[in-house]
C-alpha cells in the first residue's frame, strides 16, 4: 500500500469523511482527495498532526514500521519538535468543540473565509493565514477565535445556524477588525509596506525598514488602533510623520509617535474617521 491508500484506510478506520479530516487539518477537501489518490502528498510538518488525527504511528502510516531509527536521525521526531515550535502561537485560529467539526466541515468554509479576507482587505486590513482545529478541551458546541494564544471570542452554539461555516466566518471578519491592533505582527507591517511600494516606490525605497524600522512601524500602528485608529488606511502619513520626527529628534519615544501621528489623523475634517465613526470598524 502507498501513503495515499494508507490515509484513505486510517481515516475510514476512524469512521471520518474526507471533510472532517480536511477540517481538523485545516486543509481543503480537494487536499485530502488528492493526496488519497496518489496525486500530491502532505506536507512533511503536517505528518505529527495527521497521526494524531488517525490515531496511527508515523511508521506505520509512512510504511516503515519494519525499519527501525535512532531518536537522531528520525526525521518525523525532528519534524515533531519544529512543527510544535511553529504552533505553539498562532496568528489567528478558529478552534473548534468535537461537536461542531461535522457540521462545519461540510460548509463552504474555505470560501466564506476568503470572502471576510476580501472584505476586510477593502477596509484596508490584511488578515493573516487562519488555522482550524478541534480540542476536546472545549465543550462539544463551543467554538473560540485566538489570537497568540490569547481568547478574542469564546461561544456555546445553542441553536445551530443555518450556515455554521458562513456564521464562524463573518464573525471571524468582526472578531479580526475589532482586535486588529493586536493580531498585526511584523510580517503583516512588511507585506502591506511592500504593497504599498508599489504604487509609491519613493515612499518606501530607503525608508522603511533603513529609516523606519518594522518593529517601530508595527507598534506606531497598534497604538493608533489602540486609539480606534485603521492605521492602514493612514499608511503613507504614517510613513512620513514618523521618519519627519526621527529626523527632528532621533531619540523620539514610540509614545510621543503615536501622538504626533493621532494628531494628524484626530481632525474633525479627516475622511477615513468619518468612515470610522459610521462603520464602526475600531
Amino acid at each position: 500500500m502507498e501513503l495515499g491508500e494508507r490515509i484513505s484506510l486510517y481515516r475510514r478506520n476512524r469512521n471520518l469523511t474526507q471533510e472532517e479530516l480536511a477540517a481538523r487539518m485545516g486543509v481543503t477537501p480537494q487536499a485530502v482527495s488528492k493526496w488519497e489518490r496518489k496525486q500530491s502528498f502532505p506536507d512533511v510538518t503536517m505528518l505529527p498532526e495527521l497521526c494524531h488525527i488517525l490515531e496511527v504511528s508515523a511508521d506505520l502510516l509512512l510504511g516503515t514500521e519494519k525499519n527501525i531509527f535512532s531518536e537522531k536521525n528520525d526525521p518525523i521526531i525532528s519534524e515533531e519538535v519544529m512543527r510544535r515550535l511553529r504552533t505553539c502561537e498562532n496568528p489567528l485560529a478558529i478552534i473548534l468543540g468535537i461537536g461542531l467539526v461535522g457540521a462545519f466541515a461540510k460548509t463552504d468554509y474555505v470560501t466564506f473565509i476568503e470572502n471576510q479576507r476580501m472584505e476586510l482587505a477593502a477596509k484596508g486590513i490584511l488578515m493573516p493565514v487562519v488555522r482550524i482545529m478541534d480540542r476536546s478541551e472545549l465543550a462539544e458546541n463551543e467554538w473560540m477565535i485566538v489570537a497568540y494564544n490569547r481568547i478574542l471570542f469564546d461561544e456555546k452554539i445553542e441553536s445551530m445556524p443555518e450556515d455554521l461555516g458562513l456564521y464562524m466566518a463573518e464573525t471571524l471578519g468582526k472578531t479580526v477588525a475589532v482586535n486588529y491592533g493586536y493580531i498585526l505582527n511584523r510580517d503583516l507591517v512588511c507585506a502591506i509596506v511592500e504593497n504599498l511600494g508599489t504604487v509609491y516606490p519613493v515612499l518606501i525605497k530607503g525608508v522603511v525598514p533603513e529609516k523606519v524600522s518594522y518593529a517601530l512601524l508595527q507598534n506606531v500602528m497598534s497604538g493608533l488602533w489602540e486609539r480606534g485608529h485603521n492605521a492602514v488606511c493612514y499608511m503613507i502619513k504614517i510613513i512620513e510623520k514618523i521618519e519627519s520626527c526621527l529626523y527632528r529628534e532621533p531619540d523620539i519615544s514610540e509614545e510621543k509617535l503615536i501622538l504626533a501621528v493621532a494628531g494628524d489623523i484626530e481632525r474633525g475634517d479627516d475622511y477615513f474617521r468619518f468612515l470610522e465613526e459610521k462603520s464602526g470598524i475600531v
